[in-house]
């Protein structure tokens, strides 16, 4: 009788590993020979929009304004504004909306506008955290900066950047939490161009730190034109002959 519930047993051990085989392989390896359209939206807008997917829907923006369409195309909420080359960047729940080269930022979440920010200098690149804190570089020939604004617009950090010293900032990405900023350099040194990059944290463990800058590093003949946070605490260096992975916010 123990034989027979033994060889019962392993028998039914056998057809579910079998089974998921046979699934894995299925799943993995399947072709599809047609799709099947479920819904279509006409878009009426002659303007010259952009559309990207965030907030549960998808975001709409142009130069005269921004919307939220949910998924069946319908307008949840619709906000005008006046920007000639607007940008968007996201990060979990927060979506902002800037007008590169102008002075204008706008803060969204799924309900709509949360916070408009005004700069004092032409804005060159942007990031936002989850919890709609902005960075922006701020173009100035001779001394750039990079600042940290709430959604309202209060200013949280300034950065002056020394060209002479750090060089000129190319890229900005928060962490998620907005404690974490990465500020990517391109500093020229007679023929020689010089990528460098530093890690500024304004976490409570980081208050007695100059600068705030918890880690920095050069790298000879090489340009680091795009950082990027990937998750919580990972985050991305795009170099002209590397990818550079962190792990960690501290």
């Amino acid at each position: 009788m123990k034989d027979k519930k033994k060889l019962i047993i392993g028998i039914a051990i056998v057809v579910i590993l079998v089974g998921t085989v046979a699934m894995y392989i299925w799943a993995k390896y399947r072709t599809y020979e047609h799709v099947e359209i479920t819904k279509t939206h006409e878009n009426n807008n002659k303007d010259n929009a952009n559309y990207v997917s965030c907030l549960e829907g998808i975001l709409r923006y142009s130069r005269d304004g921004v919307a939220l369409l949910d998924k069946s195309g319908k307008e949840k909420w619709n906000q005008p504004c006046q920007m000639s080359n607007p940008i968007v960047e996201m990060c979990g729940e927060s979506v902002i909306v800037a007008d590169k080269g102008g002075t204008s930022i706008l803060v969204f979440r799924e309900k709509g506008l949360k916070g408009e920010i005004k700069t004092t200098r032409p804005i060159e690149k942007v990031s936002v955290s989850g919890q709609g804190i902005v960075s922006a570089i701020l173009k100035d020939d001779e001394s750039p900066r990079v600042i940290c604004y709430d959604a309202k617009g209060n200013v949280l950090v300034e950065h002056k950047v020394s060209i002479n010293n750090m060089g000129y900032p190319m890229d900005v990405a928060l962490s998620e939490d907005g404690e974490t900023l990465l500020v990517s350099y391109l500093k020229v040194e007679g023929k020689n161009l010089i990528g460098r990059y530093a890690y500024y944290n304004f976490g409570k463990r980081s208050e007695n730190i100059k600068n705030y800058m918890v880690h920095e590093k050069e790298l000879e003949n090489t340009i680091v034109p795009v950082t990027a946070f990937l998750n919580k605490d990972t985050s991305l260096l795009v170099a002209d002959n590397a990818l550079i992975f962190y792990k960690g916010l501290e």
